[in-house]
């Protein structure tokens, strides 16, 4: 079943077959990283990342990079580390 659900998210996300909605993507996305996907958190974390379906967040882009890491996807160890290491904007901040 995740799979199937990861599988929706990418035809969403990246509008093969459906109309684009990367929020429903999202949506999809997150149900098949709860039920243990291990590629979802990844595109999940891209999502938040970019703002794209998701309003942009580092936070929760770090935490979905997180989950997918533990999961023993490499790429999204190095893509923590890589927001991790960006200075984030603050709330009345220059950016």
């Amino acid at each position: 079943m995740p799979e199937a659900e990861f599988n929706v998210g990418a035809m969403y996300d990246k509008g093969r077959g459906v109309e684009r909605d990367s929020a429903s993507g999202a949506t999809w996305y997150a149900k098949a990283a709860a039920r243990g996907h291990h590629r979802a958190p990844v595109r999940h974390g891209q999502l938040y990342e970019q703002g794209d379906g998701v309003p942009r967040n580092s936070d929760a882009a770090m935490a979905w990079f997180h989950d997918a890491a533990d999961g023993g996807i490499a790429a999204a160890g190095a893509r923590l580390k890589a927001l991790q290491a960006t200075p984030q904007p603050r709330p009345g901040g220059p950016w």
